[in-house]
């Protein structure tokens, strides 16, 4: 499992919609999915 953030979560749901999320009270993973995993890699590169 990976830790993500609430944004983050939101933007794997909507174009990884299979890949499983948790939420615990204040916290927010995903599984290790490849695509999913290299979307989040250039998502927090252009981020600036």
């Amino acid at each position: 499992m990976i830790k993500i953030t609430q944004q983050e979560a939101k933007l794997i749901r909507k174009y990884y919609p299979y890949v499983n999320i948790t939420r615990t009270v204040h916290k927010y993973y995903m599984d290790e999915n490849d695509k999913a995993i290299k979307f989040l890699k250039n998502y927090n590169t252009n981020k600036e």
